[in-house]
């Protein structure tokens, strides 16, 4: 690219490349496996479309 005002275009630009990411798709429905002292959760990686999943979070809660 170039600028241009009223006493001409000045020099030439250098290129830059960007990465226009998206927010990450939400992960898939958890697996649950049940031992008797554990419970092991697992889920797939989503889609980053460009942005990397930096944590995640994970709650439980008791059900009535």
């Amino acid at each position: 690219m170039q600028a241009r005002n009223a006493f001409g275009y000045g020099a030439m630009s250098t290129p830059v490349t960007i990465l226009a990411a998206n927010r990450p798709s939400t992960p898939a429905i958890p697996t649950t496996t049940f031992a008797p002292d554990t419970v092991t959760i697992s889920w797939s990686t989503p889609i980053t479309n460009g942005a990397p999943v930096l944590a995640y979070v994970v709650k439980v809660r008791q059900s009535d």
